[in-house]
């Protein structure tokens, strides 16, 4: 290190005070600069945000994992009864696997992630107040009472018409025959 690199001495003995002024005052000014802080006396800086209407679940306490059907806690990255905040359908799939919002396992830090959502258990609407949550989910829910009526029926199907908080029943796997001998008693009885 050279001389010229090495603080002085008056440098190094000045008070803490002027520094943590210093730097208050940039973050006060980095703040202002921000569009849509407005904040009132008591918010202390946060964001107002408006409410939207999401599908919210929790991970299954118990899941079977694998061929040989283990029974785990939870899923790999979320823990069993962990809140997930739920996109709507999004492909055509049935909504078998869903993009859900939650917080990891391991770090506890909100992340996305695909779940088969035969591990959704309590699925029900919620009104979600949460900068984070609203802000990635505010192109598929909103504040309205249609996105409120939207969630539920998802929420009512998840949970294959049981009222929310029930936990829903593994099901046996259906074959091609048993879905057309359904089809065809279900035809057949019109008749």
């Amino acid at each position: 290190m050279r001389d010229s690199d090495k603080p002085n001495k008056d440098e190094v003995n000045k008070p803490k005070d002027n520094v943590y002024e210093q730097e208050s005052s940039d973050l006060d000014e980095a703040a202002e600069g921000q569009e849509g802080d407005e904040a009132s006396e008591g918010d202390e800086g946060r964001k107002k945000v408006d409410p939207i209407w999401c599908l919210v679940a929790n991970i299954a306490e118990e899941t079977e994992f694998g061929e040989d059907k283990q029974i785990k806690r939870g899923v790999k990255h979320f823990p069993g009864g962990a809140k997930v905040y739920c996109y709507p359908a999004l492909w055509g799939d049935g909504y078998e696997r869903v993009k859900v919002i939650g917080r990891h396992r391991g770090s506890h830090k909100y992340v996305t992630m695909i779940v088969p959502s035969k591990h959704l258990t309590n699925a029900r609407a919620k009104l979600v107040y949460s900068p984070y949550i609203v802000k990635r989910l505010k192109e598929h829910w909103d504040g309205s009472e249609k996105s409120k009526e939207r969630a539920e029926k998802s929420a009512q199907w998840l949970n294959n018409g049981r009222p929310a908080g029930e936990v829903r029943q593994s099901e046996e796997p259906v074959t091609l025959l048993d879905k057309f001998i359904n089809w065809a008693q279900r035809l057949f009885s019109r008749v």
